[in-house]
């Protein structure tokens, strides 16, 4: 009999469901709000310009010299336009004995977040005025157990100082291997590094920065490019319409439904001094 062959399928009654992503640029970055609602608009970033001064002293009597203010008009463009759609036919939602439409939504949300990541990052590392490598050009590498840690946080560290950034603030955006290279530093030191929850992608401080990871940082030609600056500063971010509002809908047509989401954003660079290109090797614990 046919009956004999066949296969029962059975559907799991619970689905794993992909984690939240925590950003860490939306930690570290100048988030700007304002009347930004579509691409093309552009919000205009205010500075004041650099200022000098000049020895009292050496008047000798005569009247101070007021220079002109002056100011810096950065401007951002809103002009990433993303989004994720997915679609489920009725007899296929049926057949799940859980609802499946807000795993759709978390997923389509976090896929959203992640670019939002990966643009921010770019613009970062791309835009940074200075550069951080072990010697020359070459990429730092850190040793198989993290020992080059400290000569690298300090070296970035020096980076920023040399420019005169504050040192309240200081934080440094690692991929995952850079993560495992301060993790293994600090397990030889007997340190809580890394221990705490996270959120944002924060992972703990060390020699005076905050570290974050993301496992969005640029990848290129096998080199990392990790960015370090001074939170609120250097560069910014605007979203039109973030990632996180996601909507379900009924779909024309079709016995089905659909959950879709929509990212438009921006990201600018406006004082580029205060960021820091730091060039890791791909085979960093080497």
């Amino acid at each position: 009999m046919a009956t004999l062959n066949v296969v029962p399928e059975i559907w799991a009654r619970e689905i794993i469901e992909q984690l939240p992503l925590y950003t860490a640029m939306g930690d570290v970055a100048n988030i700007l709000t304002g009347e930004v609602n579509r691409r093309g608009d552009q919000l205009h970033i205010i500075g004041a310009d650099a200022v000098s001064v000049s020895d009292y002293g050496a008047l000798s009597g005569n009247n101070i010299t007021y220079a002109a203010a002056a100011d810096t008009d950065n401007t951002l463009v809103i002009d990433t336009d993303y989004y994720g759609a997915v679609k489920i036919e009725d007899d296929t939602a049926r057949q799940a004995p859980v609802d499946v439409m807000p795993i759709y939504a978390r997923d389509i949300a976090r896929k959203l977040a992640e670019q939002w990541e990966s643009d921010g990052l770019a613009a970062a590392y791309a835009g940074a005025a200075a550069d951080s490598f072990e010697t020359g050009s070459t990429p730092w590498q850190l040793g198989t157990a993290g020992a080059d840690v400290p000569a690298m946080l300090t070296g970035v560290n020096k980076t920023l100082d040399d420019v005169g950034a504050p040192r309240a603030g200081r934080y440094i955006i690692l991929p995952t291997i850079g993560i495992q290279a301060l993790t293994l530093y600090a397990a030889s030191r007997a340190t809580n590094f890394g221990d705490t929850a996270s959120t944002n992608g924060y992972v703990g401080s060390m020699f005076g920065f905050d570290v974050y990871t993301s496992n969005k940082v640029t990848l290129e030609s096998s080199t990392y490019h990790a960015v370090a600056g001074v939170k609120g500063d250097g560069i910014a971010g605007a979203v039109a319409i973030p990632p996180g509002e996601v909507e379900e809908i009924r779909l024309e047509g079709r016995f089905a439904s659909g959950v879709r989401a929509r990212a438009l954003y921006g990201w600018k660079v406006y004082r580029s001094s205060l960021l820091v290109d730091v060039n890791l090797n791909e085979a960093l614990l080497a």
